[in-house]
C-alpha cells in the first residue's frame, strides 16, 4: 500500500490592525497641506508593511487640541477601538494627539486598557514602553502650557488694541454689516431696528414687537422678546461701540463679561441708525419699568433643575396660584411633553433625602426631572432615585409601559 504524505499547510501569519491620527487646528492652506503629507505617509507606510493591515486613517481638520468634544474622528477611532478593530496607532506628536493633559492621559489609559499601543513617532514614545506615561504626562503639560501661553499673549495684544481703540472683530450687530474696516448700514435691516424702537416708545412691549416682525434675523431665527430687548440695550444702534462685552476665562471657552474686566466704549465711530436722544430715552423708561418689577426670587433649586427627556432647564412658575417647575421644552419651544411639578413636592422628596438646603447644595450637583420619578445627582458621582406622584390625568396610563419610566432606586 502506498502512503502519500501531504504537506502541512502553515497558517498566515496574523497581521496587526495600524491606524494611524492626524490633526491639525488650522484650516490654513499650508497646514492642510502638511496634513494631507501625514494621511499620505500613513497610508503607504502602513499598506506597505506585510505584518500590518490598515485599520483606518482618522483626521480633524481645523480643530483645536484641547479638547476632545467636537473632534469626531478622534471620537470615531476611540469607538472603533472599543470595537476590537484597532491594536495599534500611529501618531505624529503628543501635541497632535491631545493638547489637554487630562484628556491625553484618558485617552491613552483607556487604550491601553482595550490592549490598544500608541506610537508617538516624532517624540519617540509608545505607550507599550513601562517609562511612556511619565514622558506623556511631561509632554501634555508643555504642550498646554504652550496653548496656554499663546493665549494670554492674544489676550494681552487685543485688549491693547481696544485701550488704542483700534480693534476689529468679524461679528456684526443686525442692521449693520462690515465692509473693510468700516461698519455700514444695511438699509432694509435698519427700517426693523427703528420700528423697533419707534414701537416700543408707543408703548409696545419687546414680546409684541417681535410678534409683529416678519423677518429672519442674522442668523435666520425669529425675532423673540430677548432678541428685541437685546436690540433696544444695544449701544451700537447710537453710533457706539463697546468692546470686551465678552471674554475667555479659559481656552475657547466664552462668558459674558459681568464687570469682571473693563468695557472699552468707543463713541461716535459709525453712522448712528437711532438718534442719541431717542436712545437715551428708551434706556430711562427701560430702567423705570425694571424698578417697578419685583426682583425675582431666587431658591436653593435655582439652576439645578432639568428635565429629564430633552435635558433642557426648569424654571419657577406660577399656575393657578401655585408655584410649579416647568421644563423650557414644554413652555417655550413646545416640543417636550414632560409633566410640571409642584415647588411643593419637588421641596417634599428633596428635604425627606436631604436634612436642609446647606446640606442639598452641599452634596447635589444637579436633579433630572421625569414625569414619575426624580433623580438627584450628587457631586461624588452616585445619583439617588425617588418616585413622583402620578397625576388624575395620568392615572389611566399609570401601568402602561413609557420610554421614559424610570423606577424608583436607592442610592447606588
Amino acid at each position: 500500500m502506498e502512503i502519500t504524505k501531504l504537506p502541512i499547510k502553515k497558517a498566515a501569519p496574523k497581521r496587526c490592525k495600524v491606524a494611524a491620527y492626524a490633526r491639525v487646528s488650522r484650516d490654513f492652506d499650508s497646514l492642510l497641506h502638511s496634513l494631507a503629507g501625514q494621511v499620505s505617509y500613513y497610508t503607504d507606510r502602513i499598506s506597505t508593511n506585510p505584518e500590518w493591515e490598515l485599520a483606518g486613517i482618522y483626521v480633524d481638520e481645523g480643530i483645536s487640541g484641547t479638547s476632545l468634544e467636537k473632534r469626531s474622528d478622534f471620537l470615531r477611532m476611540m469607538e472603533d477601538a472599543r470595537c476590537g478593530k484597532i491594536e495599534l496607532v500611529l501618531t505624529k506628536s503628543v501635541s497632535r494627539f491631545a493638547r489637554n493633559t487630562v484628556d491625553l492621559l484618558q485617552s491613552v489609559r483607556e487604550l491601553q486598557a482595550l490592549g490598544v499601543e500608541v506610537r508617538f513617532e516624532k517624540d519617540g514614545i509608545s505607550t507599550a514602553d513601562g517609562e511612556g506615561e511619565l514622558m506623556l504626562s511631561l509632554l501634555a503639560s508643555f504642550a498646554q502650557a504652550e496653548v496656554e501661553s499663546l493665549t494670554e499673549n492674544v489676550k494681552w495684544s487685543k485688549r491693547k488694541q481696544m485701550q488704542e481703540g483700534i480693534y476689529h472683530h468679524t461679528a456684526r450687530s443686525y442692521g449693520y454689516e462690515w465692509q473693510g474696516d468700516d461698519f455700514v448700514i444695511v438699509p432694509e435691516e435698519a427700517e426693523v431696528v427703528r420700528f423697533i424702537f419707534a414701537s416700543y416708545l408707543a408703548g409696545m412691549s419687546p414680546a409684541h414687537i417681535a410678534a409683529a416682525i416678519d423677518v429672519p434675523t442674522v442668523n435666520g431665527g425669529q425675532f423673540t422678546r430677548t432678541t428685541v430687548k437685546g436690540i433696544l440695550k444695544n449701544r451700537t444702534y447710537a453710533g457706539d461701540r463697546v468692546l470686551q462685552k465678552f471674554y475667555s476665562h479659559k481656552p475657547r471657552k466664552k462668558t459674558r463679561n459681568y464687570g469682571e474686566l473693563p468695557f472699552y466704549v468707543l463713541q461716535d465711530v459709525h453712522e448712528a441708525i437711532i438718534p442719541r436722544d431717542t436712545f437715551e430715552r428708551v434706556q430711562e423708561i427701560m430702567q423705570e419699568k425694571a424698578e417697578r418689577t419685583p426682583a425675582k426670587t431666587f431658591t436653593c433649586f435655582s439652576g439645578k433643575v432639568r428635565c429629564g427627556h430633552c435635558t433642557r432647564p426648569c424654571f419657577r412658575r406660577t399656575l393657578h396660584g401655585k408655584r410649579i417647575w416647568k421644563c423650557r421644552g414644554n413652555e417655550i419651544d413646545r416640543d417636550c411633553g414632560a409633566r410640571y411639578i409642584s415647588d411643593d413636592e419637588l421641596r417634599s422628596i428633596t428635604f425627606s433625602i436631604f436634612g436642609d438646603e446647606r446640606e442639598f447644595l452641599r452634596r447635589t450637583e444637579r436633579i433630572e426631572l421625569y414625569d414619575n420619578c426624580i433623580k438627584f445627582i450628587l457631586k461624588n458621582g452616585k445619583a439617588i432615585t425617588r418616585s413622583r406622584t402620578i397625576g388624575r390625568r395620568r392615572q389611566r396610563n399609570a401601568g402602561k409601559p413609557s420610554s421614559h419610566d424610570h423606577t424608583a432606586e436607592k442610592e447606588s
